[in-house]
């Protein structure tokens, strides 16, 4: 192990380069690019004044970087009247070459350890899909499982796309979204943060759609879209699901999947629109968090809406 080191990096900076060339090695679907990382690590966090630095930690054979442990400054709605400051962690990996020797528990209890001398969250968060590796390595880190989340969708192979609606608006400005208190055991985001997050990333096209006082925010990829967040009265959101089913059928889609449970605000309604347990291209998650200020373990339970797409960055 003496040839290993771990040190704070800036994705920004002269590591820019390396960064990348390790990102895009483990997440092959998500190709990065330098505008993404001024907008993730600079634009984003600087949206909102309550929020933080995003910190990248990285792991060094000699002077090359092999290993990165990212961390996002956001605000966690614990109920109605508490916030408490929590990161939430991502772009996590070890390159192939160097895996099984034990390096992915080194960086992060690096990591973990320089993030408690901060001591600028209770918590970090972190929400791997259920039975990748990497969650064994987290909890040998001093991680603990906090909750399991299903996953739930609704094919589109027979939607005709008649539920097509032409009164459902594109969001432009999350200022003009009607928005109510953030919902318990979620993340708390200004509507600045949501413009930067959802109508400005410089890569990924989002799908925001809006009806009356109920908005739905969709991510899509290839072949599925992924509900990433929702809210407004129940019968209005009954008929923007539905016009998303036609809006994504027309798109060519196969399915629209979201992560839920029975506790879940609008699981009702997701079913009532034809939702089941499952999905062909998702997998459940399980949250896990590890202490940083706090002495209790983190307790998530009943509604949950945490806007996380299904994969390691937005």
């Amino acid at each position: 192990m003496k040839n290993f080191s771990c040190r704070l990096i800036n994705p920004c900076g002269n590591e820019k380069d390396e960064y990348l060339r390790v990102y895009n090695e483990l997440f092959k679907n998500a190709f990065i690019n330098s505008d993404w990382l001024e907008w993730y690590h600079n634009n984003i966090p600087s949206s909102d004044s309550r929020l933080g630095q995003t910190r990248t930690y990285g792991l060094f054979d000699y002077n090359r970087l092999i290993g990165i442990w990212s961390v996002e400054p956001k605000i966690l709605r614990i109920d109605y009247q508490k916030l408490i400051n929590v990161g939430r962690c991502f772009a996590v990996g070890i390159s192939q070459e160097y895996r099984r020797m034990g390096l992915f528990v080194v960086l992060s209890e690096f990591a973990i350890k320089c993030e408690k001398e901060k001591a600028e969250y209770d918590y970090i968060i972190g929400f791997p899909q259920t039975g990748r590796s990497v969650i064994g390595g987290h909890l040998k880190a001093g991680w603990e499982e906090i909750a399991y989340i299903d996953i739930y969708s609704v094919n589109l192979e027979k939607n005709d796309g008649s539920s097509f609606r032409r009164d459902v608006s594109n969001i432009s400005d999350f200022h003009q979204v009607f928005t109510t208190i953030t919902s318990i055991n979620s993340f708390d985001e200004m509507p600045s943060y949501r413009n930067i997050r959802y109508i400005n990333h410089p890569q990924l096209q989002y799908t925001l759609l809006s009806y009356e006082d109920a908005y739905l925010i969709l991510k899509p990829y290839s072949t599925f879209c992924h509900i990433l967040e929702m809210k407004g009265l129940e019968c209005n959101m009954k008929k923007l699901v539905e016009a998303s089913k036609s809006i994504c059928k027309r798109h060519g889609l196969e399915e629209i999947n979201i992560w839920n449970n029975s506790s879940f605000q609008y699981f009702s309604i997701l079913n009532e629109c034809g939702f089941s347990l499952g999905s062909k291209y998702g997998l459940p998650i399980t949250i896990i968090a590890v202490k940083i200020n706090a002495k209790n373990k983190l307790i998530i339970e009943n509604e949950f809406n945490f806007g996380m797409g299904v994969e390691e960055g937005y």
